[in-house]
């Protein structure tokens, strides 16, 4: 059973995908959020933590950028997928900076939103079509000439192996098998380099390895 939260300033919304995705069996609903400032004080104030947190990006009080950022900060094993009508460049972005996990468009098809919940669960980075178009544009467009490799970052070579299988969206038992190692320890590594690198995310190491170019 996966628990969830949903933060959305839009009830309609909320009452919506509580009502479609309550159908699905391995889904538990948590709790419901207005905004961003309300999802992050019931996170803070309570061991009784989502697993995923469906955020919306434009709210008041509190945005979903500065809410996924502070989420991230309160409790990093939560995984963040944005669930937004924004295709805005700048707005991917900084939800990718601030720790989000996935980026999905609100005219997804709730087999494809609960697909995605359980893909950011296996350490995948689920991301509309048209997200992932725009994302590969950004790194293109804002591709570094930099030399700087992984092991500028302190990374050993075992990390950076797992880096490069990070960043290819296989699940941690997929690396653990192919570096016969176990999935514990896979967690471990990514915790360190996401420590190592400063990022918060698989999309922000994904976007970290386009901009220097590695492994090309």
């Amino acid at each position: 059973m996966i628990r969830i939260a949903i933060v959305d300033d839009q009830p309609i919304i909320r009452e919506s995908l509580e009502r479609v995705l309550s159908f699905f069996s391995d889904i538990e609903i948590l709790f419901l959020a207005s905004d961003g400032t309300q999802a992050v004080q019931r996170i803070a104030t309570t061991n009784e933590h989502p697993r995923v947190v469906l955020m919306d990006l434009s709210m008041p009080e509190m945005d979903g950028v500065e809410a996924t950022r502070q989420v991230k900060e309160i409790a990093p094993g939560i995984h963040i997928l944005i669930l937004t009508i924004s295709e805005e460049e700048s707005h991917i972005l900084q939800a990718i900076q601030a720790g989000a996990d996935g980026y999905l468009l609100k005219d997804e098809e709730p087999q494809r939103i609960h697909r995605a919940i359980l893909d950011t669960c296996q350490g995948r980075m689920p991301l509309s079509p048209q997200i992932a178009r725009k994302t590969m544009d950004m790194i293109k467009k804002t591709a570094a000439s930099s030399s700087m490799q992984p092991t500028d970052y302190g990374l050993t070579k075992r990390e950076t192996e797992l880096l490069r299988l990070l960043i290819s969206g296989k699940s941690y038992t997929a690396m653990a098998l192919e570096l016969s190692i176990s999935p514990h320890t896979v967690r471990r590594h990514t915790e360190r380099i996401y420590q190592k690198l400063s990022i918060h995310s698989r999309a922000e190491a994904g976007y970290l390895v386009a901009q220097y170019q590695w492994f090309t």
